[in-house]
């Protein structure tokens, strides 16, 4: 583009809307200082190619923000300007050639400046940066589309990636206006509040209350799981079918001598298979074919069909009494809503842009709300995923989603790669890569050259150490190997408090086992395998206060209570035997013990319930006893007991279990006040609700120290807790774990006609007991196989690109196909 001219002949850089990329020689630099100031000074973001080696040093401030960016090219000879990602086939040559010898990335400015009409499909590298896009993205939409915030939803994996992209979001624009001084950027932050940055259920949620009134639903129409509900209606379905059949038939013949509570477990499971893929047995488009069995199955298949359908009918008719609907009921519940030209209306205008991240891990539901907005609303999309990071299949995740998205929309989308690696040392790419091209070449994994993940980071050593065990995991001697190892590497950090040593595991089990052995060995440590909130210290120890608040003439929930840290006199077993088991002797006993210093205090409170709201007496008694003082008390003093050498470590320990107990409170809490009135709530129905969430509830991850906190400790986390974090070092022990267990189990295909068919297997007992099935299983059974062999060998992809220096994988001897063949493979052998 031609610059314009004063009558000096200085020249006048234009103004764009978002961006400023500028091609330079050296005698025309120091004109353009004053005007490279003034634009980033208005917001502008300006990237500068120069064949001049100095920058200029006023606006290195931007420099570290990203809003100016500076690439010395000593052999730039001409001179042009692309206003915002507006380039000729010249240009673009020349960004392409930056892209691949400095810091500039290509594919990102592709992504952040692709047309404001395009959708995009961005499939994004480890440690590509895909955030940085995503937020990048926005901003330039912001500036040249003209829409607000609100205009713009977002589609999170879970609750803390949507608080983290808040976060980040508000970060970004609160920079911008320190270093601009532009009002506007302040505007946009307190329009920030009204962006719709949600995971999939909330997203739904809101869906279905602006739609609603198509499908018979109210505005206070709920999402709910109906897990529990589902389960007391098999129960029911099951103990009718015996009550009807046992007359004729012996409970032998009808369950072939598998107890009842293991069918109603299996037949729960089943219908999570189903509920997975989005298949609703009760909706007359869903085509689903059972297949046929033989003589001695003949039984069971008839009964699962029968349960399932009526379970299908009985669930459907609690959830239109309850006003709600499942997750997986809104994909059909759409196409409901798409004939309903005023339901439609309320929607259009609303969600101008919708950002879709890890679209990997999305199921089928997810991908049909995605076209259907598209289809339907015309909502512009930015779907962004790796499906070799595809690893939540067992949730009806679909490694091909792109692929769907794009055949439901009926057209291409703009395909966008993200290769340039931020986050491991590129010498230990190129290692890793030797093992993710044999998986490629042995179609395990999508994977090919052009696959390949580009690093950044190439002066710093980069170590993949394979150590060879010949035991099992479940030797005695695998333990100290494992332990000896973490403790190594942990003395190797140079910098304890940036680096970190992560363990990482495929199952919950594992993470538990390796906690129980730094336990062991007071190694200190952090478990993140999510879900545990409700099984916590914190949350125990809230449920025995209120039960022994409930309770107060139950020995059990007395002594229970008095045993929690928001007693200050806690009760040993062995006063209790004084009691010798007489129930009136224990009871006067524990009366006479008094949670607080002061008996009057505690008989003052006891009498508060009587008359004060629930939560005011219960915030009284938090405030009076300081659990997480007296926890993190106690836990100094067996840590000293066991370590008296280590006081300073044990010190340092107990202050970060008080911050974790203290924050796990606060959001119990929240939980409560968010679920209950503060005026009507009663004890019983907080510890009914208390009981059922740790029963049923593992949605909820327990909150913990931050890295910088939690200096010293070593992480323990599953794969699916690791996805989109990075360690110094990541050790991965269990590699001798098979892939596929024998088991019951329910395996779904669709066909070409849309047809679903359904393969079921139900092992009666042991190995050698008897087994059951229908005629498509066996030959479903050996796609599986091939199946999870992919799923295990994208999920040890994702373990292995966590890491940024160190990367050590403990190959034990096991039965393949495991980790440890996978690694073999790689190897070559």
């Amino acid at each position: 583009m031609e610059l314009t001219q004063h009558a000096t002949g200085k020249h006048i850089l234009p103004t764009p809307c978002y961006s400023l990329c500028i091609f330079t020689v050296q005698q025309m630099f120091s004109h353009l200082e004053k005007e490279i100031s003034e634009l980033l000074h208005k917001g502008i973001k300006i990237m500068i190619f120069s064949d001049k080696e100095d920058k200029f040093p006023a606006l290195t401030a931007f420099e570290g923000e990203l809003l100016y960016y500076y690439v010395h090219d000593p052999v730039q000879s001409e001179f042009s300007i692309i206003i915002d990602g507006q380039f000729t086939s010249s240009q673009n040559k020349l960004l392409i050639l930056f892209g691949m010898g400095s810091k500039f990335n290509y594919e990102q400015y592709l992504a952040e400046h692709a047309p404001a009409t395009d959708d995009l499909r961005i499939e994004a590298g480890a440690g590509a940066g895909k955030t940085s896009v995503m937020i990048q993205r926005i901003m330039f939409l912001l500036h040249t589309a003209n829409i607000k915030l609100r205009e713009i939803a977002m589609v999170t994996f879970t609750r803390d990636s949507t608080t983290e992209m808040r976060r980040k979001l508000r970060k970004e624009l609160y920079t911008r206006f320190k270093l601009t001084k532009q009002i506007k950027y302040l505007q946009m932050i307190e329009d920030l509040g009204d962006m719709r940055i949600s995971t999939i259920d909330s997203f739904a949620k809101f869906l279905l209350q602006e739609l609603g009134s198509a499908g018979g639903f109210g505005r206070n129409v709920k999402i709910k799981s109906y897990l529990r509900e589902r389960r007391t209606i098999i129960e029911d379905i099951l103990n009718e079918k015996v009550k009807d059949t046992l007359e004729n038939e012996s409970l032998e013949s009808i369950f072939k001598g598998i107890p009842l509570y293991k069918i109603i477990e299996l037949f729960e499971k089943f219908w999570n298979e189903l509920e997975n893929k989005g298949i609703i047995i009760q909706d007359k488009a869903t085509k689903i074919n059972w297949g046929s069995s033989n003589k001695n199955s003949a039984t069971l298949h008839e009964l699962i069909q029968q349960v399932f359908e009526a379970c299908a009918h009985r669930l459907q008719e609690a959830k239109e009494q309850d006003n709600a609907v499942s997750l997986h009921d809104l994909s059909h519940q759409l196409e409901l809503f798409r004939k309903d030209e005023t339901s439609i209306s309320k929607l259009t205008g609303q969600i101008k842009y919708l950002f879709i991240d890890e679209f990997q891990d999305t199921d089928d539901t997810q991908i049909g709300i995605a076209a259907w907005l598209r289809n339907t609303i015309h909502s512009r999309l930015f779907v962004v995923g790796d499906i070799k990071q595809s690893i939540y299949r067992f949730r009806g995740a679909n490694y091909t989603a792109f692929d769907q998205l794009e055949n439901q929309l009926g057209h291409k989308m703009n395909g966008i790669s993200l290769k340039k690696n931020y986050r491991t040392s590129t010498e230990l790419l190129k290692k890793m890569d030797t093992f993710f091209s044999m998986w490629g070449k042995e179609e395990i994994l999508v994977y090919q050259s052009e696959d390949r993940l580009i690093g950044t980071k190439n002066d710093i050593p980069g170590t993949l150490e394979i150590i060879y065990l010949n035991m099992k995991s479940s030797d005695l001697h695998f333990k100290s190997e494992v332990l000896s190892l973490i403790e190594a590497e942990q003395s190797r950090l140079a910098d304890p408090k940036k680096q970190r040593v992560c363990v990482l595991v495929r199952m919950n089990f594992q993470a538990d086992l390796i906690r129980q052995w730094c336990e062991e060995r007071r190694i200190p440590f952090q478990l993140d395998i999510g879900g545990t909130f409700f099984k916590s210290d914190c949350v125990t120890e809230f449920l025995h206060l209120i039960e022994g608040l409930l309770y107060p003439d139950d020995p059990k929930s007395l002594a229970n209570m008095l045993s929690t840290s928001y007693s200050s006199h806690p009760v040993h077993w062995s006063t209790l035997v004084q009691a010798e088991g007489n129930k009136t002797s224990l009871l006067n006993l524990l009366r006479g013990i008094s949670p607080l210093e002061k008996p009057e205090d505690w008989k003052k409170t006891i009498d508060l319930l009587r008359i004060n709201p629930v939560f005011s007496v219960v915030r009284e008694i938090i405030q009076n006893a300081q659990p997480e003082k007296r926890y993190a008390n106690s836990k100094l003093q067996n840590l000293n007991a066991a370590f008296p050498e280590k006081q300073e470590q044990n010190e340092k320990e107990a202050q970060l279990q008080e911050i974790e107990y203290e924050r796990g409170l606060n959001l119990l809490l929240e939980l409560l006040h968010q679920q209950f009135d503060d005026e009507f709530v009663s004890l019983y129905a907080i510890a009914r609700w208390l009981r059922l969430q740790r029963a049923v509830n593992r949605d909820v991850d327990q909150p913990k120290v931050n890295e910088q906190e939690a200096e010293g400790r070593v992480l323990i986390k599953t794969v699916h807790k690791a996805k989109g974090q990075e360690f110094h070092t990541v050790i991965l022990p269990f590699t001798d774990s098979v892939f596929r267990m024998k088991r019951s189990e329910l395996l779904l295909e669709k066909k070409a006609d849309n047809e679903w068919h359904v393969g079921w297997h139900i092992r009666s007992g042991g190995f050698n007991d008897p087994t059951y099935n229908n005629n498509f299983y066996y030959d479903m059974s050996s796609i599986e196989e091939i199946q999870a062999k992919r799923e295990e060998t994208r999920l040890l992809y994702v373990a292995m690109t966590r890491v940024e220096e160190r990367l050590i994988i403990v190959k034990s001897k096991g039965q393949s196909p495991n980790w440890a063949g996978l690694i073999s493979a790689g190897e070559g052998g």
